[in-house]
C-alpha cells in the first residue's frame, strides 16, 4: 500500500497508518511499513512531533519473552469502546504494520501516481507456518487454548489498563499485574486526567514459549490512545510489546471467562480478598495460577505527524505479492468440509459482505453492516466514520468489482473457527471535503488492490437457517434491520455478531502487513 494514504486530515491520525486523507473500509492504500513502527521510521512516524519509550520487566523462573516485528488484525476496541472480540480479534481487527522500511513523502497539493509497472498476483502462493504448529507445545498442556480468545483477553486488559491510568489507580487489576509491572505502568499517572479512545490497529502474537514453570506469550500491540493532561489532549500512537505468563498446568477457561476480567476458576466478578483469593471459590485470582498475568512490557509513544495526500488509481504495491497460505490450510479445510462446509458458499458470502461494507462506508451509513461484523470491528469502523463526518470529509467508493477470492488460512480450536481469505478487487476510491474538493484518490481511475479478510464463528455454529441471505438474521430468519449496538437481533434477541450462529467479519489486514 502507498506510504502516504492514511495521513490525518483532521489533525489526528489514529493508528490506522499514515493517512486518513483517503481510505476505503479496512484501510488500504495508505499502508506503510517501518522498522518496528509506522511510516518511514525505525519504530515511529517520521517527521513531526515527539516520542518516548519505556520498558519494564518482572521476570520469574523460566519466564521468557520476545519483541516481535510488524503486524497486520483488525483487530479491535475492547472495554473502552465496549467490545467482545472474537478471533481475533483478533485479532480484531484492522492491521497495518509490516516489513520493509519506507520514507513517507509529505507535500501540500496534488496526488502522487502509483507505480505503473505492478501487476496483481492472482495465482502465486507462498507457504507460511500454521497456527497448529505455533501452539503445538502449548496445546499439549492446554487443549482448550484459543488464540482468538487469548487476543480478546489481551486487548481487554490493555484497554482496561489505559482506562484506569486515567482514573489514577490500577489497583482493580492486581490479579493481572504483579507489583513491579503495576508500578511501571503507574509512573506517569500523576497529572493524567483521562485516557479514552483506545483503538487497536493490530494485536499479534509474536512468540510462544513453554518452560518448566511458566508458559509465556508475547503480544505486539499497535494502538491509538487519547490522553487528557492538564487541559491538553494528545493522541498517541502506541507500539507496545506485552509478555503474558501463566503457570504450566493451567487450563484455559471458556469464552465467557476469557472475554471478561473475572475469576477464571468460577466466573465470579467479585473483587478478590486481600490475600488474592476469590471470595466465591477460594481459588487464587493472581499469580498466573488460573489466568494470564503480565510478566514484561515495553512501550513506545509517538505524536501524530502532519498532513499528506494520497495517490490516485493504479495497482497498489502489495497486490503483486504471492498469497501467503498457511501450511495446515488443506488439512483444516478437509476437516471443515467433513462438517458440511462449502467453499463456494463461503466465497459467495465473503464477496457479499465485502461489497456491502464498501457501499455502506461510501454512504457514511454503517447501520446496515451491524450484523456482518464483530462488535470490535464495527466500533473501529464507526469510530472512523464519525471522524470523517466531524471533519467534513467523505470517502467515495464506486464501481466495486471483486476479481478473485483466495483461501489463505483456516484455524480451528476448541472454541472457535476462523477463515482468512485474500480478496482481490478494484474500485474508484476518492475523498472529498465539504466543498467537494478531491483531497485524495481518484474519482476517475480505478484502484486495484488486495486485502486479507478474516471471518470467525463459534466451533460447531449451526449456520443460517435456510440459504444464507445478507439481509436476514442468521438466527431467526427475520430481516436484519433491527440489530442494536450490542449486536442483538430485535426479533429473536440472539447475539448474532458473536459468531455463535454464522460467520462474521473480525479483521481486515493489508497485503503488505499480513504475516499469515
Amino acid at each position: 500500500m502507498t506510504p502516504t494514504r492514511r495521513q490525518a486530515l483532521l489533525g489526528f491520525l489514529a493508528l490506522l497508518a499514515p493517512s486518513a486523507s483517503e481510505a476505503r473500509v479496512g484501510g488500504g492504500g495508505g499502508y506503510s511499513g517501518g522498522g518496528g513502527g509506522y511510516s518511514g521510521g525505525g519504530g515511529g512516524y517520521s517527521g513531526g512531533g515527539s516520542s518516548f519509550s519505556h520498558s519494564s520487566s518482572f521476570s520469574h523462573s523460566s519466564s521468557s519473552s520476545g519483541s516481535g516485528g510488524g503486524s497486520a488484525s483488525p483487530e479491535a476496541v475492547i472495554a473502552m469502546l465496549i467490545v467482545g472480540l472474537p478471533m481475533f480479534a483478533a485479532h480484531a481487527f484492522i492491521m497495518f504494520q509490516g516489513g520493509g522500511r519506507r520514507t513517507r513523502s509529505t507535500f501540500s497539493g496534488g496526488a502522487r501516481a502509483l507505480p505503473p509497472v505492478l501487476q496483481p498476483n492472482f495465482s502465486g502462493t507462498d507457504t507460511v507456518p500454521g497456527g497448529s504448529q505455533r501452539y503445538e507445545a502449548l496445546r499439549r498442556l492446554d487443549p482448550n487454548f484459543s488464540e482468538a480468545l487469548f487476543i480478546d483477553f489481551a486487548q481487554l486488559l490493555y484497554a482496561r489498563v489505559q482506562e484506569l491510568r486515567g482514573r489514577g489507580s490500577l489497583d482493580p487489576l492486581k490479579p493481572y499485574l504483579p507489583a513491579k509491572i503495576q508500578a511501571a505502568l503507574s509512573k506517569d499517572i500523576a497529572g493524567l486526567d483521562e485516557v479514552r479512545d483506545v483503538i487497536f490497529g493490530s494485536t499479534r502474537v509474536t512468540e510462544v514459549a513453554v518452560g518448566p514453570v511458566w508458559v509465556t506469550i508475547t503480544v505486539h500491540v499497535d494502538a491509538n490512545v487519547t490522553e487528557r493532561r492538564g487541559g491538553q489532549t494528545d493522541t498517541w500512537l502506541c507500539n507496545d510489546h506485552w509478555t503474558f505468563r501463566r503457570k504450566v498446568g493451567a487450563v484455559s477457561p471458556g469464552p465467557e471467562r476469557m472475554r471478561a476480567l473475572v475469576c477464571a476458576a468460577c466466573g465470579s466478578s467479585a473483587e478478590p480478598r486481600d490475600d488474592g483469593t476469590c471470595p466465591s471459590c477460594d481459588q487464587p485470582r493472581g499469580g498466573g495460577v488460573h489466568q494470564w498475568e503480565l510478566g514484561k512490557l515495553t512501550w513506545k509513544r509517538d505524536r501524530l505527524p502532519g498532513l499528506s495526500l494520497s495517490p490516485g488509481g493504479g495497482v497498489e504495491p502489495g497486490a503483486e505479492r504471492p498469497t501467503l497460505v498457511s501450511a495446515d490450510l488443506a488439512a483444516n479445510l478437509r476437516a471443515l468440509k467433513a462438517t458440511g462446509f462449502s467453499v463456494e458458499n463461503f466465497s459467495d458470502q465473503a464477496r457479499a459482505v465485502f461489497k456491502r461494507l464498501q457501499a455502506a462506508w461510501g454512504a457514511l451509513d454503517w447501520a446496515p453492516t451491524r450484523a456482518l461484523q464483530t462488535d470490535a470491528l464495527y466500533r473501529v469502523h464507526q469510530f472512523w466514520i464519525d471522524r470523517y463526518v466531524r471533519g467534513g470529509l467523505r470517502n467515495h467508493v464506486e464501481d466495486i468489482e471483486i476479481i478473485a477470492v483466495r483461501f489463505a488460512k483456516i484455524d480451528v480450536d476448541a472454541w472457535t473457527e476462523s477463515i482468512t481469505v485474500r480478496i482481490f478487487a478494484k474500485m474508484r476510491d476518492w475523498t472529498v471535503n465539504a466543498e467537494g474538493d478531491v483531497l485524495g484518490g481518484s474519482a476517475h481511475d480505478p484502484r486495484t488492490f488486495s486485502e486479507y479478510w478474516t471471518f470467525v464463528r463459534s466451533a460447531g455454529a449451526p449456520g443460517a437457517r435456510g440459504p444464507w441471505d445478507i439481509n436476514l438474521c442468521p438466527s431467526c430468519g427475520a430481516p436484519a434491520d433491527n440489530i442494536n449496538m450490542a449486536g442483538v437481533c430485535g426479533y429473536c434477541e440472539a447475539h448474532i455478531t458473536s459468531g455463535a450462529f454464522d460467520w462474521v467479519l473480525t479483521r481486515i489486514e493489508q497485503d503488505e502487513a499480513y504475516r499469515g
